[in-house]
Parts: structure tokens; sequence; C-alpha cells
């Protein structure tokens, strides 16, 4: 899983982080744009920031 399982991971943060910034920092919106639960994404974004990686905010309000 080496080469693959590190493109994979490097793939899915840039998917995750490419969804927040055309959110606007929306979790509920980036999370349903990548088809996944906000529960998922809640979880994959604590990974990725306990690997020093810098998580894209909300911009204004959080939209509902």
């Amino acid at each position: 899983s080496g080469k693959l399982g590190g493109d994979l991971k490097s793939r899915e943060q840039d998917l995750i982080i490419e969804a927040l910034e055309k959110e606007m920092g929306c979790r509920k919106q980036a999370a349903a744009r990548l088809g996944i639960s906000q529960r998922t994404l809640r979880y994959k974004l604590a990974r990725l920031r306990a690997a020093g990686v810098e998580i894209p905010h909300a911009l204004g309000v959080e939209h509902a």
C-alpha cells in the first residue's frame, strides 16, 4: 500500500480542501459536495489538522 496509500491520502486531502474552498469553509455543504457525512468530514479534518495541514475556515456566516 506504500505509494498508492500515500497518493490516495494526498488526493483525499486535496479534494477535502478544494470542497471547503468552493463552499467558503461551510462544512455542511463541503460534506454534501464530497458525498460524505458531516461526521466523516469532521473526522477527516481532525486527522488532517493533527498532521499539520491548514484547513480553510468558514468565511462570514456559516450556512445552515
